[in-house]
């Protein structure tokens, strides 16, 4: 798939977060020429993780891009990247489409989430 995909980059998805020895698996994801990893630090959010994903990125040592994500808001992504040294995060920067319908929705499973300019605006604001 990986040879298939190409010229375009390749990022491994957070399912690297259940992996039982995560520096081994940086290090098979690395030899099959990922890309990039996206990793919360096999954590609820990135900063909760913000340990392990320092050690991973130290790992890889510019062999591939770790990208730190989930929970990344405007008031942690400044503390996120200054304490783990990676070079982007991702972030859904995201509202309830519809609130009052959300609520209803989550029930079953459905999240109605849209991008927020201005959260995204926050992030931005947060680097500069």
């Amino acid at each position: 798939m990986i040879r298939a995909s190409r010229p375009l980059q390749i990022t491994f998805h957070r399912a690297f977060d259940m992996a039982r020895d995560p520096l081994r698996a940086l290090d098979t994801i690395i030899g099959l020429g990922v890309d990039q990893l996206l990793t919360s630090g096999q954590r609820a959010t990135a900063e909760e993780g913000m340990q392990l994903i320092k050690q991973l990125v130290d790992r890889a040592d510019n062999r591939l891009t770790v990208m730190a994500g989930a929970g990344i808001n405007g008031l942690n992504v400044r503390r996120i990247v200054q304490a783990t040294q990676v070079r982007e995060v991702h972030a859904s920067a995201s509202v309830p489409r519809m609130p009052e319908i959300a609520t209803g929705e989550a029930r079953f499973g459905n999240h109605s989430r849209v991008t927020s300019v201005q959260r995204v605006r926050e992030l931005i604001a947060a680097m500069s």
